[in-house]
Parts: structure tokens; sequence; C-alpha cells
């Protein structure tokens, strides 16, 4: 074959173009496709994710699931994707206070330039395995392959500034006498927050619960005694050789050392454990299923309570069903795993259209999530000052509901993992008033000599258990 170019080989004569198809692909359809299937690193990935973010703050984790499974990433390299991804926008209020004063353009450029800045400068100033130089060789390319040279030298000037003096980056905070405005930027939470959980905390619980809300947090299983115990799950953690403890607050519970890829772990593939932390089981402990009894799990999703009840009384006959029926089928999903004999999932029409009574019912309600933020960072930049009014009018709603199935006698457990007193304590003093034939229950329980116990009403905020913030509270049907 002769030398020539490529388009010179492959072209057709003109007068045939309309005619004929080329049984090659073409230079510029070779090269999209080229670049489609291109393998993106982590740190790309990681910027992708972030500037789709900045545009439309939705759940990350919802975008974060998209890509996770795209390019055949090894577990190191999916650790790191994820450190980048959930710890930039855990530290975005603070990435961008000291941005902003690096440069007075940050907020002109592109998401992904900005992306690529809260990301190099997080790496700069938290993490410690990468050399500096390699961080920002590899930041700086990023955005020259997305924009011009003047916005790759911005932010090559940015990074550099920061490993010459990353002293007074990693320490410095604002300038001013507002104890909030500091606070907001030294733990990276909106102002308007932590001015709420002033009202609640003193100084020193404000500082620690901020602090809390930041940590990376463990991973915890729950032993599912329907189809093993303890010991046989620690068998199982010591032939893999993960790293796990047994936790203080409740020794239902294993905690694991790292947070690989938990869908591999051998005993929650074959339903000897469930994803939980251990604050999350104290609603189904608080309700205590007896043998013979009806139970109701309102919004059963993903299902760890649910599971959770049926595994404290097989005796008992749980039903489980949320409004969500993509969500309803995870419930489904772990039911066939982990082999519950005693737990049905129903549709949510069919639990509001029948008039069936239950002897007790769980409503573990929808609701902020301030409790869980550590797990769900995004959250703190997605809310507003008036969600959690928003939130309590359904948490009303499902109450009121309840109240219309369940037997004289009966129980409902009310719980939320927020630590927001409109929809916890507020919600269940409305409920009390509008319905004097209910009362919090009376009696002992494993938790009421705990300081966390006032007024038959649990509230954790979280480092008090070193877990999620959960409020809990029992009432009871007189007639």
């Amino acid at each position: 074959m002769g030398k020539g170019t490529t388009s010179d080989r492959f072209r057709l004569p003109a007068h045939d173009k309309a005619e004929q198809k080329s049984p090659y692909m073409s230079v510029k359809a070779f090269t999209a496709r080229k670049k489609t299937s291109i393998r993106r690193t982590p740190r790309e990935s990681a910027v992708f994710v972030i500037s789709k973010w900045l545009r439309n703050k939705v759940r990350i984790d919802y975008i974060v699931d998209d890509i996770i499974g795209k390019y055949g990433w090894s577990q190191k390299d999916k650790n790191l994707f994820y450190e980048l991804v959930y710890g930039t926008v855990k530290w975005q209020g603070r990435l961008q206070w000291i941005l902003n004063q690096l440069t007075d353009r940050f907020d002109n450029n592109p998401e992904t330039a900005r992306a690529a800045a809260y990301i190099g400068v997080y790496q700069l100033l938290f993490l410690d395995r990468v050399p500096d130089f390699a961080v920002v060789h590899s930041i700086v390319e990023i955005v020259k392959d997305k924009h011009d040279q003047s916005t790759a030298g911005w932010i090559n000037a940015i990074l550099r500034r920061i490993c010459r003096e990353p002293e007074i980056w990693t320490e410095i905070l604002p300038e001013t006498t507002n104890r909030f405005d500091r606070l907001s930027i030294e733990f990276s939470f909106p102002g308007w927050m932590i001015e709420r959980w002033s009202m609640q905390l003193d100084k020193d619980q404000l500082n620690e619960f901020l602090d809390w809300n930041n940590r990376n947090p463990e991973v915890m299983f729950r032993v599912n005694t329907q189809q093993g115990d303890q010991k046989k799950v620690i068998g199982f953690l010591e032939k893999d050789d993960i790293a796990h403890r047994e936790s203080e607050f409740d020794s239902s519970y294993i905690i694991l050392k790292h947070s690989g890829n938990i869908s591999r772990v051998e005993s929650v593939r074959k339903g000897l454990v469930v994803v939980q932390d251990h604050a999350q089981g104290i609603p189904a402990k608080l309700l205590d299923p007896q043998p013979g009894e009806k139970i109701l799990d309102l919004c059963s999703a993903p299902g760890g309570k649910a599971g959770h009840l049926a595994e404290l009384c097989p005796q008992a006959e749980v039903i489980a069903t949320d409004k969500s029926e993509d969500r309803l089928i995870k419930v489904a999903d772990l039911v066939h795993r982990c082999k519950y004999g005693n737990l049905k999932v129903k549709q949510y029409q069919e639990i509001l259209t029948s008039s069936t009574k239950y002897d007790a019912i769980l409503i573990d309600a929808p609701c902020t999530g301030t409790g869980v933020m550590a797990r769900r960072p995004d959250l703190r930049w997605r809310q507003t000052p008036s969600d959690a009014d928003k939130m309590a009018g359904i948490q009303r709603q499902l109450l009121r509901y309840a109240s219309e199935r369940l037997k004289i006698g009966g129980r409902i457990v009310y719980s939320t993992c927020s630590v927001e007193k409109e929809e916890n304590e507020v919600v269940v003093n409305e409920f009390l008033n509008n319905h004097s034939n209910y009362k919090v229950a009376d009696g002992k329980s494993e938790f009421s000599d705990k300081e966390y116990w006032k007024d038959g009403r649990i509230r954790v905020f979280g480092p008090e258990i070193k877990g999620d913030g959960i409020f809990a509270v029992m009432m009871r049907r007189l007639k």
C-alpha cells in the first residue's frame, strides 16, 4: 500500500458520497469512540462528580453510584475516589473560604475548574498519601484538558502557593468575633445549622457534635440471629482477614476497621449480618416485639429495622412497607438474603386500603437526617432552615395514620435520625395533645437508666454512644 494520509486512502469519489457508505470508520467517529472508551482515573472522575454536583446539588451518592462501576477500578482506586468525593463535599465550606482568600476570581470559573480546585486543595491539606507535586500535576492536567491555558495557570498558581505555605492554610480561620461564622468555617457547616444546634448544646457539646459529624464513620454489622451467631460471623471475618471489634454500646453489633467493598464480605453475602449503625438498633429494641404479635414497619426501606424486629422475636409476624416502590425492592432483597421467615413485604397502597389492626407499629419517619451527616455529608449543603418544619408535616400524617391502625393496648414507636426538636419532641407532643387516648409508654426499658433517656424519650446526638444521632419514643394506645 502506498503512502498517503488516512483521509486520502479512505475518501470516496465525490459523486458517490451520497450513495455509498465506507466499510471503514471515519477518523472523526473513531476519535469520538476512542474518547468515550478512555478509562477515567479516580481523580478525573471525582472532578466530574463534584462539577456535576455543583451544578445541581442532588444526593451525591446518586451521582457516585452512576460512576463507580464503569471503569473496573481496583479497590484501592475506588477508595481514593470515595475519599476525594465525600471528603471534598464534607469540607466544601472551608475549602471555598480558603480559595476565596487565595483568589478573587474563584466564583467566575466554570464548574469543572472549581471542582478541580476543591479537590486539589482538599488533597493537599487533608490527605498525605500522594506527594504534593503529583497532586498539582494531575489536577493541572485535568484542567488543561477541559479549559484554556489561563485557567490551568490560575489553578497551578493556587495549588503551588498552598504547597509552599501548608501550615498557614491548614490552620487559617476567619478573624471574626461572630462565634457561629468562625465555627462554620472551622467545621464546614452552614452557620444557620450551627446556631440552631447551639440552642440545644453547650459550647463543648456543640464542638464535639460538629467534630463527630466530620469523622469518617465506621462500618457496623448487626448479627442476624435467625441465621447465625457472633461466633460464626467472627469466623468469616477472620477467614477473610478483616479487622473488627465488638461494639461497646450493643454486643450484637460488630464494628469493622476498614471501609472497603462491603458487598464482597462473605457474612454480608450470606445474610449472616445486616449493615446498620448500632444507634439504629434502638427503635426495634424499644418496641420489644412479643410472640404472636402482628407488627407493621410503616417506613421500612431499606429494611434494617424491619429485619431487626424479625430477629428479636421469630414468633412475631412483621409486615414491612414503604411509600417508595424502588426502595421497597431493597427490603425484599434483604428478606431474601437474610431468610427472614416471619417478615413479609407488602405494597404501600395495600397497607393503606387495608382495615387490619396491628399490635405494634414502627414509624422510622423520613426526616432531615441531621443525625447521620457523617454518612451523608452532602445533607449539610442541601438543606434549608425550613426543611425541618416541612418534614414535620409528613411525620404528623404518618402518626395520624398509624394511630388509626393500632389495636387498643397497642404501641407505636416513633423514631427519626434527626436531632431537630421540630421533628422530634414537637411532633410527639402535638400528637399526644391531639390524641388523649395515647400516652408515652410506662415501664422499665433497657434504656431507661441511660443519660439520654428523659421522660420516656431517647435522644442521642451521636458522640455519647459513638454512633448515629437518633430520637425514639414509644406511645401506647389506652382506649
